[in-house]
């Protein structure tokens, strides 16, 4: 079991924390957003994946983020 298991709460602010940190941190943004979508703080978690495109527009995963924005922006 991890703390996002145990306390998505604090892992939030763990994250957050982190990116205070460094920002630039594409990982970090990804965790955030799944964790911030598990909490049902969908626009957290759009605001978070847009960073991330922001961040490196042109990687690998950047069509699965694109997805995962407008699957949020539809609940």
């Amino acid at each position: 079991m991890t703390l996002a298991d145990e306390d998505p709460q604090q892992a939030i602010a763990i994250a957050k924390t982190a990116l205070d940190i460094n920002p630039s941190d594409v990982a970090v943004h990804v965790f955030l957003a799944g964790e911030a979508a598990d909490a049902g703080r969908r626009d957290e978690a759009r605001k978070s994946l847009g960073k991330y495109l922001e961040l490196s527009p042109k990687a690998e995963g950047a069509g699965e983020v694109k997805e995962m924005i407008a699957a949020l922006g539809k609940s």
